[in-house]
């Protein structure tokens, strides 16, 4: 109904844990552009007990028909009407098990079980909780009041302004207005939290259930200087009075960016002292950083449909690493991001079943694993080569310039685009063609005949397309380092906007490095001469980490596509990668040989024989154990090569973290950095590591940081029995929204793949009896590899299963063609 507009919702609910059931009144002030005799709100599972419209001051009854299948309520006015519309609806709805709308959130304190009443409304949960028009277009103000148990308290989205008690030990919390908002950013707790503030330029709150605000140093500091930044960047002062950091014992996703009241997974807001790991801490300095950038890029500035949702996940995810750049470079932000946003988009966007960075045409989008590594992963790295393109001062200013157009109003992708426009004087509508409205990304082949250098451009998929996808031509910012015979060495940059193209550089020209830094969304293919001539500038460090992770990267993604036999990547690494002690590209030549050493044994012994080199001299040169101020990416490369060292069966390491383990047994500590592994190569080879790992998680001393790692190594062990009883107690001790953890794992063990798809379909009632992205997880996560024995029934079980499931055929349709690349891959 494009002519109504809510104005403001007044939202009275009864909250009492330990009741199945709520009670809520919501009265929704609207504007109609036009007479109607009708208003169609949704609503989720609410009984709607009575609805009335307002009118001065006197109660009419509405007719009304619940529409359960479209979630939807039909309101008949009892005249038309136009302009200002009042309506109250009495209701009850119910606490919802699936962690979406509104929930009973679990916990223990001093041995007894206790409850919060927390709430998760994107995308289209609020609906569950009051009728609404629960779309993001449809802004407006929020009036709660809140009726609740005397000894308890009440958080939402701004600061209390009365609270007064009530008989029967209840009382009212009344709150402040908020700023005009989407729904889904609402947010409502209940519980016996404990309130730790800190007072700056800004009030930041921690939440947590009792006994944990301690732990939340960093994540105030980081709020308080998030804040700042994205104030200095945007030229946009934070609107509301608070910023509440909610850590929820029972939470679907990592985090989620209420506006002023941010709820987290505990693990993703709180650092336990000898628990929580260096990589731990930047991942919950990176997702405050990502949560606080969504109070302008979501909240502020909101997205006019979810196609353009993009503009929300996009912006906060480059955000999540400029911040902690910004305040912290000595963790090389911008290095995990390679890791854990760059590297991961060019993989799912490599495949046919992909989706360009702003949605086609859907009106109703969630946000499923199939779609996560376009929205957050690709969009942000392209921002990332946006930024490389304009310079940071004139982005900064066509950010700051599209916030002011659009604060408190929603945008689609068109006005920001015409908002950076205007802020940089720069043209760039060819650009968002390329890569915002146009799927996948270009190969960019590289030829040398003397000093002139033929550029071509092709669509990069793993698996054959068809002749009109290979007809897509990019607009591609090039960045590319020219190599002189003498040892010197110069940048040159170009925009490449054709299939092919020429350039010329000096006759003492050696060789070149295209995408120099890696900020291009685009892989490279060079001849094997020269191929071999920047070898050699590997071999003698002639090249910075990252353009060595960059030509290792894409070499072997022209593997996994069978353009470049295996034998050639494997005798390149071992021609010139032996020495490498760099993060970025030991993390992904160890990425690349435990894939080939899980799926392909024909290889098995060259693998072993590669990475047990590297591995055992990156360790003689700097040491099993975690030195005291040790670089965090030293530390992390220290914790995946020990695990990546017990796979290849590196006696010393297996025996090291065996007597690390041994020490966990005998009460006393690991090092945070090195537990993971610890557990994992645990679950391998010790006999007691299900025992140990079994009274760990059911101890409510056990903080969820720590569990994490257990239920990682859950997903390890090595015999047929072992692993069952590790999967039994998955299920039956791990919350559903961390099975992805023990799955994760579990889905890349060579020992467990035979087992996986019997498996996942005996418990397959079990997984749909959780919420729906739980299953998409668990399809996304286990069965590319762990259906490579069963492949045909799996591909016939799914495709079916996607007809009948309509939300689950995004994540199948990526999971089958995944699938279909690691079967030709185990041939090669």
């Amino acid at each position: 109904m494009e002519n109504i507009i809510p104005k403001n919702y007044k939202i009275i609910l009864h909250l009492d844990a330990a009741k199945d059931t709520f009670k809520g009144k919501t009265v929704i002030s609207l504007i109609s552009s036009e007479e109607t005799e009708e208003i169609i709100l949704n609503s989720d599972d609410l009984e709607i007990k009575t609805c009335h419209l307002l009118k001065e001051k006197e109660q009419i009854p509405c007719k009304f028909e619940v529409n359960q299948e479209e979630k939807e309520i039909n309101i008949i006015l009892p005249e038309e009407l136009k302009d200002d519309i009042t309506l109250h609806l009495e209701y009850e709805g119910k606490f919802h098990s699936d962690l979406l709308g509104m929930y009973k959130s679990k916990y223990e304190y001093k041995e007894e079980e206790a409850y919060i009443i927390s709430t998760q409304f994107e995308e289209i949960y609020a609906r569950r909780v009051f009728p609404c028009i629960d779309h993001p277009s449809k802004k407006a103000t929020f009036k709660i009041e809140l009726i609740i148990n005397q000894d308890i308290k009440a958080i939402s989205n701004t600061k209390i302004e009365e609270e007064k008690s009530l008989n029967n030990f209840k009382k009212l919390v009344v709150f402040k207005v908020t700023p005009k908002m989407c729904t889904y950013l609402l947010y409502i707790g209940v519980g016996n939290f404990e309130i730790r503030e800190q007072k700056g330029d800004h009030l930041v709150r921690l939440i947590t259930t009792p006994g944990k605000t301690q732990y939340g140093n960093l994540a105030l500091d980081i709020a308080e200087k998030s804040l700042k930044f994205c104030e200095t960047y945007t030229e946009q002062k934070y609107p509301l009075e608070k910023c509440d950091l909610i850590a929820v014992p029972d939470f679907p996703f990592g985090a989620m960016e209420n506006w002023g009241a941010i709820t987290f997974r505990e693990n993703m807001l709180l650092v336990y002292p000898e628990k929580t790991s260096k990589i731990g801490i930047f991942n919950i300095a990176s997702v405050v950083a990502h949560e606080i950038s969504h109070f302008w890029f979501g909240n502020l500035v909101s997205p006019l449909d979810w196609k353009y949702i993009w503009l929300n996940e996009s912006f906060a995810s480059y955000f999540t690493y400029a911040i902690p750049q910004k305040y912290h470079p000595e963790w090389h932000s911008w290095e995990h991001f390679i890791v854990q946003y760059y590297d991961s988009s060019l993989e799912r966007d490599g495949l046919i079943n992909t989706f360009p960075v702003e949605l086609e045409g859907e009106e109703e989008i969630f946000i499923t694993p199939a779609k996560v590594g376009i929205l957050y992963n690709k969009g942000a790295t392209i921002l990332r080569m946006l930024v490389d393109y304009l310079g940071d001062e004139n982005f900064k200013n066509g950010v700051s310039n599209f916030m002011h157009k659009f604060e408190y109003s929603n945008a689609n992708s068109q006005n920001y685009w015409s908002a950076l426009d205007e802020g940089t004087g720069k043209p760039i509508k060819n650009f968002a063609d390329s890569w915002i409205h146009q799927s996948g990304y270009p190969l960019v082949t590289v030829k040398q005949k003397n000093s002139t250098f033929t550029f071509e451009q092709s669509h990069f998929t793993y698996l054959p397309q068809t002749q009109k996808e290979d007809r897509k031509i990019w607009f591609i910012p090039i960045k590319l380092k020219v190599y002189k015979k003498n040892g010197d060495f110069e940048e040159f940059n170009f925009t490449f906007t054709k299939n092919s193209y020429k350039l010329s550089f000096p006759d003492e020209t050696d060789v070149i490095k295209v995408n120099v830094g890696q900020t291009g969304f685009y892989r490279v293919q060079y001849e094997n001469s020269m191929l071999e001539q920047l070898g050699e500038l590997i071999k003698k460090k002639g090249l910075s980490p990252i353009d060595r992770y960059g030509i290792e990267n894409d070499l072997f993604s022209l593997v996994k596509r069978g353009s470049l036999d295996l034998d050639y990547y494997l005798d390149y690494l071992n021609s010139y990668y032996l020495e490498e002690r760099e993060y970025l590209p030991l993390l992904s030549i160890f990425s690349h040989l435990l894939y080939i050493f899980t799926i392909n044994e024909s290889q098995e012994s060259k693998i072993k024989k590669i990475g047990e080199y590297i591995i055992t001299h990156f360790f003689e040169r700097y040491g099993f154990a975690v030195q005291k101020d040790e670089e965090m990416r030293i530390t992390i490369l220290k914790n995946f090569l020990l695990f990546s060292g017990a796979l290849f069966k590196i006696n010393p390491i297996t025996d090291f973290c065996l007597e690390q383990f041994e020490t966990l047994l005998n009460g006393k500590k690991v090092s945070p950095d090195i537990l993971s592994s610890v557990l994992k190569v645990a679950s391998m080879k010790h006999q007691n590591a299900i025992g140990y790992f079994l009274k760990r998680i059911k101890s409510s001393e056990t903080p969820e940081v720590e569990k994490t790692y257990i239920y990682e190594a859950l997903g390890c062990f090595q015999e047929k029995i072992q692993i069952l009883e590790a999967l039994d107690i998955a299920l039956k001790e791990v919350p559903p929204q961390s099975w992805l953890y023990t799955f994760r794992r579990l889905g890349s063990n060579k020992a467990a793949l035979n087992l996986i798809w019997p498996w996942f379909k005996d418990n397959l009632n079990i997984f749909e009896k959780t919420s729906p992205f739980v299953l998409a997880r668990t399809i996304a996560t286990l069965i590319s590899l762990g259906g490579l024995n069963n492949k045909k029934e799996v591909e016939k079980f799914l495709r079916e299963y996607a007809e009948k499931n309509e939300f689950h055929k995004d994540t199948i349709d990526m999971t089958l063609e995944k699938l279909e690349i690691n079967s030709r891959f185990a041939k090669f």
